[in-house]
């Protein structure tokens, strides 16, 4: 029998697709013949056809997919030559926001948008893959070298930063890009992983970027997983502790003592690891809800032991997280740690930033008004450092301003950081809030603030963060640290000697 499959080419020069079955049998008469059939195939080889591209080829940008992705990286990996190879791993920035404020329709144009401006950004014979979502992944071979393929990611973050027009709406856009060779000292690389890496290191430096691969981002990223499996587990091992730094109040010419801004260590393995190590993991898991309702507690159960031991006035400040305010009992559970604890409402400064006000929701809004009618007070941090509007600043219940540390460690010396720290310092005032000044860590420090009118300040020339138990020791009847700051002058009127209040509220000598 005989089954084939096989093209005729028409008068037109067109081609049809032709299936020809025959079977050979023997006859008498004539010997061996072969009786069959031809069929006109061509609508299914067509079906097939458009089969076949489907699925190696994303449904809405037309691009090459994941799977069609991973055949062409195999095969350029197999290939030998002396010209190098690497794949750009693209990330739109902030396209959720998109996807969210204007619908899923819209965000559909946008990234065929995007796969049109990137395509022409790349050379005939490279490729480009829709990785997913708002991911893209562009493959090019034939590089002289490693500048070839930043030159590539360069002329994509500049199409991409070109104002796109939808209907009367126009969108900013911007992408973060991982640049990863295919080969790396002569041996095969995986080139997804490695690029996927360096799209997190842009990412990480503040977007709009690109980044290029090199070794030690592995290393990073294993330290990380073990870091993030570490977390999950540091509650229960009791592995975090608070630091506190002092905040004072700027009387006559000296500082004293009013408040404690309260901050998370994590000890682990033997060693205290800093915020920006590990806050950003508790923030992406989430975790950090459940690690700043700790953080919550502690702090205003140790300043409240503070206030019985003579420390009256003391008030605690702590950092608040955008994801503690998106839960809906956020307050109630804020109400519950205060009655636990018996730290008076007004005692509190729940600490939020300029990004935090930027994110807001309706809930947010809500959530931080009834904060505020507790009495609990709100006070912006880092002001300056970040893209916030004048106008959140009356349209939130805001009661205090910190001046962030950038602008005052220029001072008196960089007559425009002066000029910034002047102007926040009188506009935080004009709108009735206490001005903080964060970073003084000199004299001259100090002097331009008392010069500014600026009443509260803290920084490492008073104190550097200290435990809770080295902090004590300063609220003995001697003083303070070398007298970087004194003590409220009621203290003068508790003669005991007093000790530090433990987790558990005992304390000790």
């Amino acid at each position: 029998s005989l089954v084939h499959e096989y093209r005729i080419r028409t008068r037109c020069g067109d081609y049809l697709w032709v299936l020809v079955r025959g079977v050979v049998e023997d006859c008498r008469r004539s010997g061996r013949r072969m009786a069959g059939s031809q069929t006109d195939i061509s609508s299914r080889k067509a079906a097939e056809g458009r089969l076949r591209h489907a699925a190696r080829h994303d449904s809405l940008t037309g691009l090459a997919n994941r799977l069609h992705l991973d055949e062409l990286l195999h095969a350029a990996q197999q290939r030998t030559s002396n010209r190098e190879s690497a794949l750009l791993f693209v990330d739109l920035d902030r396209f959720k926001l998109i996807n969210d404020s204007l619908g899923h329709g819209v965000g559909d144009l946008v990234l065929m948008e995007v796969a049109k401006r990137l395509a022409r950004c790349v050379r005939p014979g490279d490729h480009l893959a829709r990785f997913g979502g708002d991911e893209f992944v562009a493959l090019l071979g034939d590089l002289a070298c490693t500048a070839d393929a930043e030159r590539v990611a360069q002329r994509m973050l500049d199409a991409l930063r070109q104002p796109l027009q939808l209907g009367e709406r126009t969108l900013s856009l911007s992408a973060s890009i991982g640049i990863a060779p295919l080969w790396l000292d002569g041996r095969p690389l995986d080139a997804l992983q490695a690029a996927d890496l360096a799209l997190y290191r842009a990412k990480n430096a503040g977007k709009d970027q690109f980044s290029l691969y090199f070794d030690d981002l592995r290393g990073s990223a294993q330290r990380r997983l073990d870091l993030e499996s570490a977390l999950s587990q540091a509650v229960a091992r009791d592995e975090y502790v608070l630091h506190y730094q002092p905040i004072c109040r700027l009387e006559n010419g000296r500082p004293y003592l009013v408040g404690v801004e309260a901050l998370l260590r994590w000890q682990h393995d033997g060693q205290l690891i800093g915020p920006q190590e590990f806050i950003p993991i508790l923030e992406e898991s989430r975790e950090i809800v459940r690690v700043g309702e700790w953080v919550l507690r502690e702090a205003c159960h140790q300043v409240r032991c503070w206030q019985l031991l003579g420390q009256t006035q003391l008030y605690c400040s702590v950092n608040l997280s955008i994801r503690q305010l998106q839960q809906p009992d956020f307050t109630d559970r804020l109400i519950a740690i205060l009655d636990e604890t018996g730290l008076a409402p007004s005692r509190l400064v729940l600490e939020i930033t300029e990004t935090l006000l930027m994110q807001h929701s309706d809930t947010v809004m809500a959530t931080l008004q009834q904060i505020a009618d507790l009495g609990v007070r709100l006070a912006l941090d880092d002001f300056g450092t970040g893209y916030c509007s004048l106008g959140y600043l009356k349209r939130f219940p805001l009661h205090l301003l910190k001046v962030d540390r950038s602008f005052i460690a220029g001072v008196p010396e960089d007559a425009d950081a002066a000029v910034i720290s002047r102007a926040i310092i009188g506009l935080g005032q004009s709108l009735g809030l206490e001005v903080i000044a964060e970073g003084v860590e000199r004299p001259e420090h100090m002097q331009f603030l008392i010069d500014a009118g600026c009443r509260y300040a803290q920084g490492y020339g008073f104190s550097r963060p200290k435990a809770a138990a080295d902090l004590q020791r300063s609220f003995s009847a001697e003083g303070c640290f070398e007298e970087l700051w004194c003590l409220l002058p009621d203290h003068a009127a508790n003669v005991r000697r007093i000790g530090v209040c433990t987790p558990s509220g005992s304390r000790t000598a």
